[in-house]
């Protein structure tokens, strides 16, 4: 009989800072279309930004995971600061999404931003993220 697999506040933590160990070469997208992501999202149903002076991002400077309060654990990167310049815009931003570096890449996680669509429509606009990830046990 199956049961549940509970993994405690502590094992997320520690968890979670072994998998930042193997994050490099993520790379940070921006999507353009209105979608909202599920786990059942593919990452062909997300658009990839296309605006003058975009381009994928690659992040770093995870943070060491920290406890949240979920009992889980979290971590964060560096800000990643994204600005037109000039052709493509206005420019429509739905969310993020982060690959691996393979060369198809696979989609890892994805985020709406909860003030969508945010248009940015001249140069002297930008859109930041600081990348977020949790980890949390469901039960």
């Amino acid at each position: 009989m199956a049961t549940n697999l509970v993994v405690p506040q502590i094992g997320c933590k520690a968890l979670l800072n072994i998998m930042i160990g193997g994050w490099t070469g993520y790379k940070l997208h921006l999507f353009s279309n209105n979608v909202t992501v599920t786990d059942t999202t593919l990452i062909g149903s997300l658009t990839e930004s296309t605006f003058g002076g975009y381009a994928a991002a690659v992040v770093s400077g995870w943070s060491a995971a920290a406890n949240d309060a979920s009992n889980g654990a979290f971590t964060q990167a560096s800000l990643v600061t994204f600005t037109p310049t000039g052709a493509g815009l206005p420019a429509n931003i739905y969310g993020y999404y982060f690959t691996d570096a393979a060369g198809s890449p696979t989609l890892l996680w994805a985020q709406n931003d909860p003030n969508a669509p945010v248009v940015l429509s001249n140069t002297s606009q930008s859109y930041t993220i600081t990348p977020y990830f949790d980890f949390n046990s469901q039960f």
